[in-house]
């Protein structure tokens, strides 16, 4: 039996798909956050962190409500536990934003700069997710790649439009 190596440990658990998911929703809020009046650095630094933290909570609270009304029993504590380490991949996702603003507070770069870093890092965490999922899924190298631009692409026009409508 071949050892799976630790990208297929990762996409063989529900932390791929939360790393995913709470990219979507940083992104979100740094979309929100940039068109903040007052959008200086410090405030979206812990903005993002506490914006993950209760994503998070909310998370493991409808996971775990949910799984209970499913299985029509407590869940066993390894069974939490679980649930528990794969939400939290929402939370390390956040940790990046999070030091590119610091980095803007402490002067390295302004604000605007760290809402742009931030986006790429986001966008490029799709692109790598897409990519290794489809990868891993046994696609050809062209076609995950194919797949993995054109969901970065969508992101990217995403935001545009965002952008253009003022949102």
């Amino acid at each position: 039996m071949k050892k799976k190596n630790i990208f297929e440990r990762y996409y063989n658990s529900d932390r791929a798909t939360k790393t995913i998911y709470g990219a979507i929703l940083i992104f979100a809020f740094l979309i929100g956050q940039y068109h903040n009046t007052n959008n200086s650095a410090l405030p979206v630094v812990f903005g993002t962190f506490f914006a993950a933290v209760a994503i998070v909570l909310a998370e493991i609270y409808s996971e775990i409500l949910g799984k209970t009304i499913k299985h029509k029993r407590k869940l066993s504590k390894n069974d939490r536990h679980e649930l528990v380490n794969d939400s939290l991949a929402i939370i390390s996702i956040s940790f990046w934003p999070s030091g590119i603003f610091m980095l803007s507070y402490l002067g390295l770069y302004d604000t605007n700069t760290a809402f742009i870093i931030s986006y790429a890092l986001l966008i490029s965490v799709l692109f790598i997710s897409s990519y290794l999922a489809n990868r891993l899924s046994n696609f050809s190298k062209y076609k995950s790649l194919l797949t993995a631009i054109l969901v970065s692409v969508l992101g990217i026009i995403v935001v545009v439009i965002k952008y253009s409508l003022g949102h």
